[in-house]
């Protein structure tokens, strides 16, 4: 077994999955217009522009996200409304994390890809026929259960909800329209996983902006004439799924591959998937008992507990999904390919640099988050009903969120360095094992400080699961510590002490802070304006400090396009 030498940079080249023999006759690859994609991009290693893209339309999507909960948040605040469409809105995500994505994923892409790169084409289109119908067969089993029973369902999800004349009604109703939005979601996990395979990362990185579009189109076209703009966004939410899977199975037209569900063949190559998922579920399980636990706790709370920690997660979720969703969208795959391949150079390199760029981004990202918490939130939520004691909440909950995202993201490329080799196991057992702590911690802190102590919790047991778990893959000879891993370390810890210094200062001058504290949209101009500031100031330490030569973003060597790529 190849260890994967953290740091380990120089003469190893990254082979990206394969294209399919019928994606490599009749395709040829579109790439972006020259004002979208930066000369910057196109010099980096192949892995590191799939990161980049997968990263950039992310983002694009959480932009749009945030646009739609600043029109959320002026429209229905912190009330009753908002923490029941919160709560309806949740549960079918939850159920569609818990085996429709990660967990589904990370089973499915390593044994499709196997299948993939060897000679049996028809038994690759068979194995993947008969895992949609096995997903869909389970997600609309439990879509019809939360429809049929959407009032057992918020007493056994959100029971502090029971009791309220107001909120309770409300959420049963909109979840009996919300329910079948899994459905949607895991046909589009399906699609999106064989893209995956064929190196295909863009649309369903791009896919939840339709979801973010749709929702403010609902609130502004539909909500007056229902009277109800929780009714509103319920409706839109199961047509964005319909969307999302349309725009993923599109991308996938000219692949040749299986986009439609078929008899279910047990072929050994579906046990060996059935194998995999299983572990893969019960870990998934874990992490998702964890956020169903954030939901029940917080529903005990006072009102508007709920909302806040929905606007302080969307902040929390800005460089997990940008960061840490590009990272391990590119790196299952990537080493899945590898270790098929049996090529350990290109295992070794795609690991060193997914670490590489998680420590770069997420020390620097928490530091801000931290200190500038109070600003971010106010500058984009906090107008219309969204009011300054709801935007002093919410930040209190955000600071406590970014003392664990380094963790989190680091955690998005250790995981899959198992999934790649087959091995869902080892994550299962630390998550099951750090998840009594976690919710012990939740419950005690929440007592105290409310849904601030439901973050504080989560970012603990993010470092706890981070390193436990790195230490089963170093004692399993996965994963390696050499010195460039330190030296880049170094350099992170002191760029981020700066940048929290700086965003500090910028934050106490008293003109910010009137500028904050009214309600004019210039605080977003002056929040993102404050943001590129320190980043620019962090990058400029890390170049002073010798981070130039033979690194991640300028290792030249290390670049090589897709057609120089042989087997």
């Amino acid at each position: 077994m190849a260890t994967l030498r953290i740091g380990q940079m120089r003469d190893c080249r990254i082979k990206m999955p394969a294209p399919s023999p019928v994606s490599a006759k009749h395709v040829t690859r579109r790439r972006w217009p020259a004002i979208i994609t930066p000369l910057l991009l196109r010099r980096h290693p192949i892995m590191i522009r799939a990161v980049a893209s997968v990263g950039f339309l992310t983002l694009v999507s959480r932009i749009t996200g945030f646009v739609r909960d600043t029109v959320f948040a002026a429209l229905l605040g912190a009330g009753p409304v908002a923490d029941a469409f919160v709560v309806a809105f949740r549960i079918p995500n939850q159920f569609r994390a818990l085996f429709a994505e990660g967990a589904f994923q990370a089973a499915f892409v390593p044994s499709f890809t196997a299948l993939h790169l060897g000679e049996e084409r028809g038994e690759a289109s068979r194995f993947a026929r008969s895992t949609l119908s096995l997903l869909l067969l389970a997600s609309l089993t439990v879509s019809l259960l939360l429809i049929l029973f959407a009032e057992k369902a918020i007493a056994l999800l959100a029971p502090g909800m029971v009791n309220d004349a107001q909120r309770a009604p409300l959420a049963i109703t909109y979840l009996r329209y919300t329910g079948i939005y899994l459905v949607f979601m895991s046909i589009m996990a399906f699609y999106a996983s064989l893209a995956q395979v064929h190196g295909r990362y863009a649309a369903a990185a791009a896919a939840p902006v339709l979801l973010n579009v749709i929702l403010v189109l609902a609130l502004w076209l539909l909500s007056p004439r229902l009277g109800d703009p929780g009714l509103a966004l319920a409706i839109a939410v199961p047509l964005s799924g319909f969307v999302q899977a349309g725009v993923v199975a599109l991308s996938l037209r000219r692949t040749g591959e299986a986009l439609l569900p078929g008899i279910i063949a047990w072929s050994n190559s579906l046990k060996t998937f059935l194998r995999r998922l299983g572990p893969a579920v019960l870990g998934s399980g874990v992490v998702q008992i964890s956020a169903f636990a954030d939901t029940i706790i917080v529903s005990f709370l006072p009102a508007g507990q709920i909302s806040y920690l929905y606007y302080a997660d969307r902040l929390y979720q800005l460089p997990f999904g940008v960061i840490g969703l590009a990272l391990s969208t590119v790196v299952l795959p990537t080493l899945s390919h590898a270790f098929a391949t049996k090529d350990d150079a290109a295992a070794v390199s795609a690991f060193a640099k997914a670490n590489e760029l998680a420590l770069l981004t997420s020390l620097p990202v928490a530091a801000m988050m931290a200190i500038g918490a109070q600003a971010a939130v106010s500058g984009l939520f906090g107008y219309g009903a969204f009011l300054p004691s709801d935007v002093t909440q919410t930040a209190a909950i955000v600071a406590a969120y970014a003392l664990g995202i380094p963790a989190s993201i680091l955690m998005r490329c250790l995981v899959p360095t198992f999934q790649a080799k087959g091995d869902t196991t080892t994550p299962v057992r630390v998550a099951a094992g750090v998840l009594v702590v976690s919710i012990t911690l939740k419950i005690v802190l929440a007592e105290r400080l409310g849904a601030a102590g439901i973050a504080a919790a989560t970012a603990i047991a993010a470092w706890i699961s981070f390193v436990i778990l790195a230490i089963a893959a170093h004692r399993s000879k996965l994963i390696a510590i050499d010195r460039r891993l330190y030296a880049v370390l170094w350099r992170t810890l002191l760029g981020s002490l700066i940048v929290a210094a700086l965003m500090w200062l910028v934050l106490a001058l008293p003109t910010v802070q009137i500028l904050f504290a009214g309600h004019s949209l210039a605080k977003a101009a002056l929040l993102i304006a404050i943001g590129l500031f320190v980043m620019l100031a962090y990058s400029l330490v890390l170049w002073l400090s010798g981070y130039r030569r033979a690194s991640l973003l300028f290792d030249r060597k290390s670049a090589v396009t897709a057609s120089q790529q042989k087997e």
